[in-house]
């Protein structure tokens, strides 16, 4: 069920916003009349009405991740669970990658050619290929009211920090799974822009409607362009929503299957994560950075160092980067404080994309004009 939902999700032609940066086109959704204006508010405003009736809920979500700079992409499986009013977790686990689903997605895109429709599986525009599917990360997120705990079990590394105040309440799950719950339409207007895909409000008798989202706020524009969101009108649950990243290089689909809205059985839930074998991290209030804000994963007290990325797939080696401030951006290199460059060939796939070598060396404090060079193993 996750895959059709994915490869119907994939297969769809969604706006796209090119190369505008936030800030610069005051309005980046398409056209609407009043009537579809009030139409998307009670939209809103029933979607925020449906999810404040959520209890409890469990289900499955598939992710995955398309590296269009590396015509990568990686998949990973994953149950989640919700308790209001703050208790929740994701677990995501890799999907293998056997030579059976690698045959299976070249027939896709032969028997796509041939018929004449559009491809389900993402393409290399210059060899035609289906993209190099490559391991997704190992990670979970809990949230036992109190904690917040992120795991990557890959490196063995825990994350606990303080549960914020902004992520009290169903917010808990916008940080991992954005746009899972509705907002009222006044909070939401004011922090994205929202509008229909095609700028036509749904039909009576339409099952789903397609939104696009920007953000209005840096905070979230610094973390993403913008997203799309299938929302089912009868449970008013999402059924995949799609984010790309702030240059637009990296997009992550998330499909859900099997939604189970406040079930009977609430007996066996558990929100508290073993951490055995990992290596932990406290977060506390208060730990800075050379610029200022706080960076996750850095207790209070420790200067922020560049951490030791060799062997690291390149996703996660920009992913930890992020969380100490140091962002790649393609569009303006001149501004990005992550450069990525091609390294040596290696036979071995598991290390294709993978970091050879870095710079400045693990360990180097980091400054407010530190910039972090990757060399990658290329195939």
């Amino acid at each position: 069920m996750l895959k059709e939902i994915a490869i119907v999700c994939a297969a769809i032609v969604l706006p796209c916003a090119g190369s505008q940066s936030f800030g610069q086109n005051p309005s980046r959704i398409p056209a609407m009349g009043p009537s579809e204006l009030d139409q998307r508010d009670a939209l809103l405003r029933q979607w925020s009405e449906s999810s404040d009736g959520i209890n409890a809920l469990d289900g499955a979500v598939l992710r995955i991740v398309y590296e269009n700079t590396f015509c990568t992409e990686s998949r990973s499986i994953g149950k989640l669970s919700y308790e209001k009013p703050d208790k929740g977790f994701i677990i995501f686990a890799p999907e293998p990658v056997t030579p059976q689903i690698l045959q299976a997605r070249e027939k896709q895109v032969e028997d796509a050619l041939r018929e004449g429709k559009p491809s389900p599986v993402m393409q290399n525009r210059q060899t035609g290929k289906p993209y190099q599917l490559t391991p997704d990360s190992a990670n979970e997120f809990w949230c036992d009211g109190k904690k917040v705990y992120e795991i990557d079990k890959d490196a063995k590394e825990a994350i606990i920090a303080d549960l914020p105040p902004q992520l009290n309440g169903r917010n808990i799950m916008e940080s991992p799974l954005p746009f899972f719950f509705g907002m009222p339409p006044e909070r939401a207007n004011r922090r994205f822009e929202i509008g229909f895909s095609a700028g036509a409000a749904p039909k009576p008798d339409a099952v789903q409607v397609q939104l696009v989202v920007f953000p209005n706020e840096p905070q979230d524009a610094q973390k993403w362009h913008h997203a799309d969101v299938i929302l089912n009108l009868q449970t008013y649950l999402p059924v995949a929503v799609r984010v790309y990243d702030p240059a637009q290089t990296r997009v992550t689909v998330y499909s859900f299957a099997d939604l189970k809205v406040n079930p009977r059985s609430l007996l066996a839930r558990n929100y508290a994560p073993s951490l055995n074998g990992l290596k932990v991290t406290y977060v506390q209030s208060g730990n800075q950075g050379a610029d200022g804000p706080p960076i996750a994963g850095v207790p209070e007290g420790n200067p922020a160092v560049v951490p030791n990325l060799k062997g690291m797939n390149h996703k996660d080696a920009l992913q930890k980067l992020a969380q100490l401030g140091l962002t790649r951006d393609t569009q303006k290199p001149e501004n990005s404080r992550v450069l990525v460059y091609k390294g040596n060939k290696t036979n071995v796939p598991a290390q294709v994309h993978t970091v050879e070598t870095q710079s400045p060396a693990p360990g180097t404090p980091i400054q407010k004009d530190t910039r972090v060079t990757l060399n990658l193993l290329i195939p």
